[in-house]
């Protein structure tokens, strides 16, 4: 069987195509996975790629998994399957089904690997003062980060007394 190394890398081309279109430029830290260029695998190569997987993890391969994440395992792979579907082809589905085959993919590599914090994470945001949503990727350690920064700002405005007005009716 092949490396899952490779493995992922080989089913990444179908889950990237799917997932950021654009990455979040502000972030100093730019993922290695948003950086890849990775070869194209079509749906059906794809589902052979999960069938493979699905195998090596049933031989231990690359690490024995939990009870606990041998269900998560069943379940992330549940779930592409169902929103894989019929398609033959990853232009079938619309942007919204694109994103989340991406993030479940990640998902799923970050649980058989067992490091999360690679892990990138697409999102559509709207940018203030605009109606137009776009999407942003950045690694589960980079929303981490963000998280405890926005933490600490608000943290020193409390701490210095700031408090936000109340609302009037």
């Amino acid at each position: 069987m092949m490396n899952l190394t490779k493995l992922f890398a080989a089913a990444c081309c179908l889950v990237v195509m799917s997932g950021c279109a654009a990455t979040d430029s502000s972030s100093s830290q730019t993922s290695a996975a948003a950086q890849t260029q990775p070869q194209t695998v079509s749906i059906p190569e794809y589902k052979e790629f999960l069938d493979n997987l699905h195998a090596s993890i049933q031989e231990g391969e690359p690490r024995r998994l939990s009870v606990r994440e041998q269900n998560q395992f069943n379940n992330i792979q549940d779930n592409l399957r169902a929103l894989i579907g019929n398609r033959t082809d990853i232009e079938q589905m619309n942007t919204d089904e694109k994103q989340r085959l991406f993030n479940l993919h990640e998902r799923l590599q970050a649980l058989v690997m067992g490091d999360d914090s690679q892990q990138v994470i697409c999102r559509s945001e709207r940018q203030t003062g605009s109606h137009m949503r776009t999407t942003r990727c950045v690694t589960r350690a980079q929303l981490e980060e963000e998280r405890r920064r926005n933490g600490e700002f608000f943290d020193q405005v409390l701490g210095a007394g700031i408090a936000p007005l109340p609302r009037t009716n």
